[in-house]
């Protein structure tokens, strides 16, 4: 069902992503600002931030999606100055995973110090678009990326999945967020991700639950206020709640 903090278009797996090559058109006194900003999140943050390339989305023509790369520093500047805001409306780029096993869904609680919905619960695998699966041709296996964050997250192999689905291309209207979103299936159980009496535990993430398939909607319900939306969507789009 549609939702206001949303907007979902369907894909499958002939969609492509493509990179753009271009930079900001910034001001001098515009960069020496970002610079500023950039400076006092990081002391906010306690150092836990990094000028990592981040995706940013542009325009989908037919099956092809295009993005470009910016500065993390340069969304930051943006995204805590309204000017720079109007003049650059920026709508990152990020892949999201929904990890469906034998008897369970995957979900993380996101850390408190992240940018956007820290502390919030979302399906997992999740996280950005770097430039480790960008080949020659401008094209992206964002599929490919995600696996990389399912190891990363969860210590699952690529080859432990069984089948992936793209599903859809989800904006986050709050945030102004756009996610690639991706069904990942695999044979495991949830006692095969972690045996009775051991939490399932992330480097990525402060908690972790497998959730049973029938009791999704449950937990949906419970925690409505601390899931992103696009998890939320993603559900919905796969007919699981």
């Amino acid at each position: 069902m549609p939702h206001d903090d949303t907007s979902v278009w369907e894909l499958d797996d002939t969609y492509e992503l493509h990179i753009r090559e271009r930079d900001l058109d910034l001001t001098v006194p515009e960069k020496i600002h970002i610079e500023q900003l950039w400076k006092e999140e990081i002391a906010r943050r306690n150092g836990h931030l990094f000028n990592n390339p981040l995706l940013v989305f542009e325009e989908m023509e037919g099956t092809h999606v295009y993005a470009r790369y910016i500065e993390y520093k340069q969304y930051i500047g943006i995204l805590r100055d309204r000017n720079l805001r109007k003049r650059f409306p920026i709508y990152p780029l990020g892949v999201s995973g929904l990890l469906v096993g034998e008897d369970f869904i995957l979900f993380g609680r996101r850390a408190e110090h992240v940018t956007l919905y820290p502390g919030w619960w979302e399906l997992a695998p999740a996280g950005v678009i770097d430039k480790t699966h960008l080949g020659g041709d401008g094209r992206v296996n964002f599929i490919g990326q995600l696996l990389e964050e399912l190891h990363e997250e969860t210590g699952l192999a690529a080859n432990s999945i069984a089948q992936t689905r793209p599903l859809a291309l989800i904006l986050d209207k709050k945030e102004n967020t756009y996610d690639l979103c991706v069904e990942l299936q695999c044979n495991l159980t949830a006692e095969d991700m972690a045996p009775p009496g051991e939490p399932l535990t992330s480097h990525e993430y402060t908690a972790m639950a497998c959730v049973a398939k029938d009791g999704v909607g449950q937990f949906v319900a419970e925690h409505r206020e601390g899931i992103i939306p696009t998890s939320v969507a993603m559900l919905e789009t796969a007919e699981l709640i």
